[in-house]
């Protein structure tokens, strides 16, 4: 038992590199997270804003088709019910 202060030491015994790790002494390659995390975040963004770009280019701001059976229940001239909705 260490005493007040002092920290006890627990010797493990080393391994050898792994001989089938494309690394030394068996660990991994710690630096490659960064550069993952980097790259996988960027195209997150890219792809976002190219998706924002594609709605604020070819969005129509007018319902279209089956969208105006919702205006009048947008507009508040007809209540949102059970029976609407089953219609």
């Amino acid at each position: 038992m260490a005493k007040p202060g002092q920290h006890e030491r627990h010797d493990t015994p080393s391994q050898g590199p792994d001989p089938g790790s494309p690394y030394p002494r068996g660990g991994s390659k710690d630096d490659s997270g960064w550069d993952a995390h980097a790259f996988v975040w960027s195209i997150w963004l890219i792809l976002s804003l190219a998706a924002l770009a594609c709605t604020y280019r070819f969005g129509v701001n007018l319902p279209y088709g089956e969208s105006w059976e919702l205006v009048p229940v947008i507009t508040g001239t007809e209540s949102l019910s059970a029976g609407w909705l089953w219609e």
